[in-house]
């Protein structure tokens, strides 16, 4: 019996030792609340609710993404950051309504700031992990996940490896104030689907 439980203790730190962090690219990140664009208000003008602060975690997720493939605003060659993506958003229709929240992404807004380089598509419920892994190592497409009970959006850029069903865990960069820096695959909800170039 205890030379069992040696044996079973063995295997799970061999597992430990073997898994691996993989992030094949390197992604700013952003803060959602960082005082250079906070309290910039984005499609309404209510302070606890229209700030990036407040509500910015999906916008500030995909200026993450573009950022890490290069992508700069047209004209002033600045990268793309919450503050100069919001501005763009603004002018551009960039922000739908639902009732009162006025302050959802037009998800294929980043096409037409960057056509030929970005493709929304889609918004849809999380894929079986293995497409998941299978993006992060390719690169693409890129993965905005909806996690905390459908309350809040993080960028995916890497994966523990191997992956172990529910348990794996994603690398993300989390635009919120929180330090959570890995999602487990059964925090996720549903997951936003860019695939993007330099």
């Amino acid at each position: 019996m205890f030379k069992k439980a040696l044996f079973v203790i063995a295997v799970v730190v061999a597992s430990v030792a073997m898994a691996s962090k993989f992030i094949p690219k390197k992604f700013p990140l952003y803060k959602q609340c960082d005082p250079t664009w906070g309290d910039d208000f984005m499609n309404g003008t209510r302070p606890d609710h229209d700030t990036i602060c407040a509500t910015g975690c999906a916008m500030s997720s995909v200026a993450m993404a573009l950022a890490g493939h290069n992508l700069r605003m047209p004209g002033t060659g600045e990268l793309i950051d919450p503050q100069n993506f919001n501005h763009w958003l603004q002018k551009n229709n960039g922000y739908w309504c639902d009732g009162d929240f006025c302050n959802n992404l037009v998800l294929d807004a980043p096409d037409r700031l960057f056509p030929g380089h970005v493709q929304f598509i889609s918004e849809k419920e999380k894929p079986d992990v293995d497409t998941m892994v299978e993006a992060v190592r390719n690169e693409n497409p890129q993965m905005i996940i909806h996690v905390n009970n459908n309350h809040h959006f993080v960028l995916v850029i890497g994966v523990e490896l191997p992956a172990v069903g529910n348990d794996t865990q994603f690398y993300v960069h989390d635009p919120g104030s929180g330090i959570n820096f890995t999602r487990s695959y059964s925090e996720i909800s549903d997951i936003i689907l860019y695939t993007m170039k330099d």
